[in-house]
């Protein structure tokens, strides 16, 4: 994406990763008006074709890294937050969590009964 910045400009490059992230790109000769270019304004657009015109764009994901991503889990795991809290905290699945976490080496947060339950034995 530095060199749509630098050819097209800025706001160029942070609307393709605001409004594709993730997508390849096949860049028209001429604006037309089918495929992702059309998800593009106008103006940004004509700027693109102008410096990218028959190449291919690759905008990176929005996405956080598995390391970002496990940083912000551990986080939560030592604030004492259990895996459900944490999956709607970081909006990720429970499942995610605890591969995460596995995929990391680090052990599994153990389970915090409820409260209100009244012990089985």
């Amino acid at each position: 994406m530095a060199d749509v910045a630098d050819i097209c400009g800025e706001d160029v490059a942070l609307q393709l990763c605001e409004r594709l992230p993730g997508i390849v790109v096949n860049v028209p000769k001429v604006v037309i008006e089918t495929g992702y270019i059309t998800k593009l304004d106008v103006d940004i657009a004509e700027r693109l074709v102008a410096g990218f015109g028959g190449d291919r764009v690759y905008v990176p994901s929005q996405r956080p890294t598995f390391r970002e991503t496990f940083a912000a889990i551990e986080c939560l795991v030592d604030k004492g937050l259990t895996v459900p809290q944490i999956a709607l905290r970081l909006g990720y699945t429970e499942s995610w969590v605890r591969r995460c976490r596995k995929k990391a080496g680090a052990p599994q947060i153990p389970n915090k009964p409820d409260p209100r339950q009244l012990p089985l034995f």
